[in-house]
């Protein structure tokens, strides 16, 4: 047999009453829409991509003032992905140990390409919420521009990413 349920009064004290959760699934509703404000402290990468997400984005009329802190984690995360794939590109993906003789004792993963692997979800993670992926795009609700206006290799992540010197469009 299950719980008793909730009075409308008893819902209403402890915050769980419908109305209440209508309220805060309609909160994106009350954001103030347009471009957000790019933080200064990003590095110079980060504010290239920046520029390139949000007027990839504005054409799809999709971002919002509140969207700013998801934009930042995602340029932030994608330099940090980018620099740990370089330095695994300069030095390989794995590390020799030694032991005190200079012998070769073991095998690891570099720290960066582990760090690389998650960094790079991450990004995918991040830019799925703002469509940044054909498939992620057809899960979105909106008028998207007429195919004309999609600029030359595509407005997925790796399109708009990599575009940006270093970055891959593959």
């Amino acid at each position: 047999m299950g719980r008793t349920r909730k009075t409308a009064r008893e819902a209403k004290l402890d915050g769980t009453d419908r109305a209440k959760s209508v309220t805060n699934r309609t909160m994106e509703h009350v954001a103030k829409p347009g471009r957000p404000k790019m933080p200064s402290t990003l590095s110079p990468v980060a504010k290239t991509l920046w520029r390139k997400i949000v007027d990839h984005l504005d054409r799809t009329q999709i971002l919002n003032s509140i969207d700013a802190t998801e934009l930042e984690m995602l340029c932030r995360t994608w330099v940090r992905w980018r620099n740990a794939t370089a330095v695994c590109e300069k030095h390989g993906e794995s590390v020799l140990c030694h032991n005190a003789k200079g012998e070769v004792t073991n095998v690891r993963r570099r720290p960066e390409s582990t760090a690389s692997i998650a960094l790079g979800k991450q990004v995918l993670e991040i830019g799925a919420k703002f469509g940044l992926s054909p498939r992620d795009r057809a899960h979105i609700d909106v008028d998207l521009p007429a195919p004309s206006a999609v600029p030359e290799g595509g407005g997925g992540t790796a399109g708009v990413i990599g575009r940006i010197g270093g970055g891959r469009a593959s």
